[in-house]
C-alpha cells in the first residue's frame, strides 16, 4: 500500500510539473512577442514623414520601455532556466549583515524618493555566510517590488537576530496581497496587481527567481501580507550570526 501511494504521490506531482511548465511556456511565448510587436509598431511610427519632433520623442520613449521590457523578461527567463539546470553554485563567503542592507539601501532609495517614499534601513552588527550575489539579487528583488507597488509611505530594509539566525526584511505600505494569493506569488508569470500583462508593472517572474535562488542555498523566504495595507517578507539564513555580532540596532534614513 504505502509503494502505490508513492506512486501515486509521484505520478499527481509529474503531472502538476507538466502543467506548470506549459503554462510556463504559453505565458513566455505570450510576454515574449509584446515588446517585439510593440517595437516593431514604433519603428513604422518613426518612418512617418510628417511625425513631429514632440511625436518623435514620445515614440522613442515607448521605444525606449518596450525594449527594457524586452530585456528583462530574456533576463529573467535566463536565470529561470539556469536555475533549473543546476548550473548556478552558490560562491559562500562571509558577509558583513550591515554592509547587505546599507549596498541594497543605497541602489533604491533614488528610485523610491523619485516616487515620493522614505526608504528606511534598520542594521544589525554581525556577519553570515551567504552568497552576496545572489542574496543581494534576491533583495533587490523584494525591494524592487515594493517600490513598484507602494504607491505612498515607504519601505523598510532590516536586519535582525531570530533565534541566534540572521535574517532579512522588506516591509512596505503598498497595495497588499490578499490571503489566497499568497501561496501563488512565487510562481511563474503570477502578478496579483497585473491581469492586464502590464509590462510596465514587471514581467511575473522575479519572485520564481527569488525562491529558486533561496533553495539552491538553503534560505527560508516567507511573506505575511494585508491587503491595501502591505507585506513583508522575511529572508532567513541558516547559519548563525557571526563572532561579532551585537543586538545593538540603528534606525536611519541616510
Amino acid at each position: 500500500e504505502g509503494a502505490h501511494a508513492a506512486e501515486r504521490a509521484a505520478r499527481l506531482e509529474a503531472e502538476r510539473a507538466n502543467e506548470a511548465k506549459s503554462r510556463f511556456l504559453a505565458a513566455a511565448s505570450h510576454d515574449l512577442r509584446q515588446p517585439y510587436q510593440a517595437m516593431r509598431l514604433f519603428l513604422a511610427a518613426l518612418q512617418i514623414k510628417t511625425l513631429t519632433p514632440e511625436r518623435r520623442d514620445e515614440v522613442l520613449r515607448n521605444m525606449d520601455v518596450a525594449m527594457a521590457a524586452g530585456e528583462e523578461l530574456l533576463r529573467s527567463l535566463l536565470d529561470i532556466s539556469t536555475l533549473d539546470a543546476g548550473v548556478v553554485t552558490p560562491k559562500v563567503v562571509e558577509i558583513r549583515l550591515a554592509d547587505m542592507v546599507q549596498a541594497v539601501a543605497k541602489r533604491h532609495r533614488p528610485v523610491a524618493e523619485a516616487k515620493g517614499l522614505t526608504l528606511r534601513i534598520r542594521v544589525c552588527h554581525g556577519t553570515a555566510q551567504a552568497d552576496p550575489v545572489l542574496l543581494g539579487r534576491i533583495l533587490d528583488t523584494l525591494v524592487t517590488n515594493a517600490v513598484r507597488y507602494t504607491r505612498s509611505g515607504g519601505i523598510l530594509v532590516a536586519c535582525r537576530s531570530r533565534a541566534g539566525h540572521p535574517t532579512f526584511e522588506v516591509w512596505d505600505t503598498g497595495i497588499g496581497i490578499a490571503s489566497h494569493h499568497l501561496d501563488a506569488i512565487f510562481e511563474e508569470f503570477f502578478q496579483v496587481a497585473n491581469p492586464e500583462r502590464d509590462r510596465g508593472k514587471g514581467v511575473g517572474l522575479g519572485l520564481a527567481v527569488v525562491s529558486k535562488m533561496a533553495k539552491l542555498m538553503g534560505l527560508s523566504v516567507t511573506v505575511a501580507s494585508r491587503a491595501g495595507r502591505g507585506t513583508r517578507f522575511r529572508v532567513s539564513l541558516p547559519g548563525p550570526i557571526g563572532h561579532d555580532a551585537v543586538l545593538e540596532t540603528v534606525d536611519t534614513v541616510q
